[in-house]
């Protein structure tokens, strides 16, 4: 073996600490420095066969090294995937079911408003102002979760490549501002205009459907990925 391509190896593979590890063990000077020479001198005390022995189970060490490292990243990352893709359909869920109640009520009041137009009661208008009342709490929740999905969502970043990526995200995200946001305007106009507030449920309820099947296909596009995590992980063992 040409001895540069020899000692080479041996440094690049990091055995020759190895080398002066194993050669410190044996020595009990306690001056360290002293140590390290007599260590780095008795190197040249080995034969080529066990120079090559040490490389050799460097090699081991570090390929064994390598996989237990995969293990633990693609075990970690696979485990916080699927945490987030839980997190993710509990949450939409909680948006969308909030959404329809909301839906519910205004039409409630809607069918009120139209039966009782010409008839003054005390029991009635206590009752609009107790759907209303739901409304308003329903709509400070919605606030809340639709900024948790939005930060919980994947975000493009304003790249090209990112947005052919997160084409799902995006769409599940512009949705869910777009129903909150008629929902708001719902809020503020809700005893002013009734055709717009007939208008816009119609819109929210579309909304809601666009948003549920671009939802199921990123949790599934997402559980494609976790699952190939896992099979890695399996394959690690």
């Amino acid at each position: 073996m040409n001895s540069v391509d020899f000692w080479g190896l041996l440094i690049g593979n990091g055995a020759i600490f190895t080398a002066v590890a194993v050669a410190l063990k044996f020595l009990n000077d306690k001056n360290t420095a002293k140590q390290i020479d007599k260590a780095i001198s008795s190197l040249h005390n080995l034969s080529e066969s066990q120079i090559a022995s040490v490389i050799q189970d460097n090699i081991k060490i570090y390929e064994n090294r390598k996989f237990v490292e995969q293990q633990i990243v693609t075990g970690n990352i696979a485990h916080m995937r699927q945490a987030w893709i839980i997190d993710l359909r509990t949450k939409s869920a909680d948006f969308l079911d909030k959404s329809r109640y909301c839906r519910i009520i205004l039409e409630r009041i809607l069918r009120i408003k139209v039966s009782y137009r010409d008839v003054f009661s005390e029991e009635i208008n206590n009752e609009i102002n107790d759907l209303k009342t739901k409304f308003e709490n329903s709509i400070l929740s919605i606030g809340g979760i639709s900024s948790y999905i939005d930060l919980l969502l994947p975000f493009a970043f304003k790249n090209k490549e990112r947005e052919k990526d997160e084409l799902e995200a995006e769409s599940v995200r512009e949705d869910m501002l777009s129903i909150a946001g008629k929902l708001y305007e719902i809020y503020s106009l809700i005893d002013e205009d009734d055709e717009l507030v007939t208008r816009n449920i119609e819109e929210i309820l579309q909304l809601e459907i666009s948003m549920t099947e671009q939802l199921k296909a990123l949790l599934y596009k997402e559980w494609k990925v976790t699952s190939s995590l896992q099979a890695l992980k399996e394959i690690y063992k």
